[in-house]
């Protein structure tokens, strides 16, 4: 099976099993790879709502969405992030949060991350599932560009997601 297919298929469960779910791309445009998680979610359309699952761009301060996540109630929130976690550029992580907090793969976001699951346990329950979608980044040079090996992962983030968000699309609306 290849990335795509397993990401697909992990993700397809992940949110099949969700009342309502939300994915919050985060990421800094002026640095590089780490403009990643909202690449991938721009490409998608951005800030939109597919069946049951809410897309919002949280860029490098995702703590700034936390009303319209909040608002949406899910019982499944998946961040799309840059990670550190020491393997090869691009490659494609599906992580828990304990994992992000045992540095197995650093969200390159951690701090913003810690804080806002917190404030989302606090604000819709401790109930809550969390997964991060992390892609390992080469670079986070100010203002440089995605390297190619990251591109290459964006593309295939866009094509899961798209298959995904197919999937779901009882009712697409645009926020």
């Amino acid at each position: 099976m290849n990335i795509k297919d397993e990401l697909l298929r992990d993700l397809f469960s992940f949110f099949s099993s969700a009342e309502r779910g939300a994915i919050i791309f985060m990421g800094s445009e002026l640095h590089g790879d780490d403009a990643v998680g909202v690449e991938v979610g721009l490409a998608l359309g951005g800030d939109r709502k597919i069946g049951h699952i809410l897309s919002v761009i949280g860029y490098a301060s995702p703590i700034n969405v936390l009303g319209k996540v909040v608002d949406h109630a899910p019982s499944h929130v998946l961040f799309v992030d840059g990670v550190n976690s020491g393997l090869e550029p691009g490659t494609i992580l599906l992580l828990k949060p304990e994992q992000v907090v045992d540095h197995r793969g650093s969200s390159t976001h951690f701090q913003e991350l810690s804080e806002l699951l917190s404030l989302l346990e606090t604000s819709i329950g401790d109930k809550l599932e969390v997964l991060i979608l992390g892609i390992q980044i080469k670079s986070k040079r100010l203002l440089s560009s995605m390297n190619v090996e990251i591109e290459t992962s964006k593309g295939i983030l866009v094509d899961v997601f798209s298959s995904l968000y197919s999937m779901f699309s009882v009712s697409s609306n645009d926020l």
